[in-house]
């Protein structure tokens, strides 16, 4: 998902450019496999320290469910905002050690790729449990049936803590 930002850097302070976005990926996260293109819009913006780009997106993941391990699409719209710095110093050939090392650059092709933005962004914003739907009944802790599909013969058995518990509440 590179974007070239030659003509904005040329450009003076304040000035914006927008993009329409549609692009499959393959490989985007090695937990996480998007099964639709990821589609939207960027603005770019020119500062005076480099390029803003503030944009959304949305795209289906396919995710495994905590609670019963199948497997499940989500549809997920992301907002995201990202300043992108030139890897070289103005006016000089030397690089910026420090902005390379960060990831958000512009590189010397006068480039710049909003894919590990929008990994990012769609990593922080996951919730932490990750649930097919929220009446999941998991799988049964003695014989690991999915309770979604098939209820089990196991018999239910009480944790000590529900028994104390049961025992105080008397």
């Amino acid at each position: 998902m590179q974007i070239d930002v030659s003509k904005l850097l040329q450009s003076k302070v304040g000035d914006t450019s927008s993009y329409k976005l549609s692009e499959k990926v393959e490989n985007f996260d090695k937990e996480i496999k998007l099964i639709s293109p990821i589609s939207g819009e960027v603005k770019l913006l020119r500062t005076d320290e480099g390029i803003l780009a503030q944009g959304n997106i949305e795209t289906t993941l396919e995710l495994k469910c905590s609670r019963c391990l199948e497997m499940f699409k989500k549809k997920i719209k992301i907002d995201f905002e990202q300043e992108y710095v030139p890897s070289w110093e103005k006016n000089s050939d030397e690089i910026r050690e420090e902005e390379r090392q960060e990831g958000f650059i512009i590189d010397e092709s006068n480039k710049i790729d909003i894919l590990e933005t929008v990994r990012q962004d769609i990593l922080i914003n996951m919730p932490m449990e990750l649930v097919c739907k929220s009446s999941c009944r998991s799988l049964c802790d003695q014989c690991g049936q999915n309770l979604n599909i098939k209820k089990c013969k196991c018999k239910k058995v009480k944790s000590i803590s529900e028994r104390k518990l049961k025992d105080f509440l008397k």
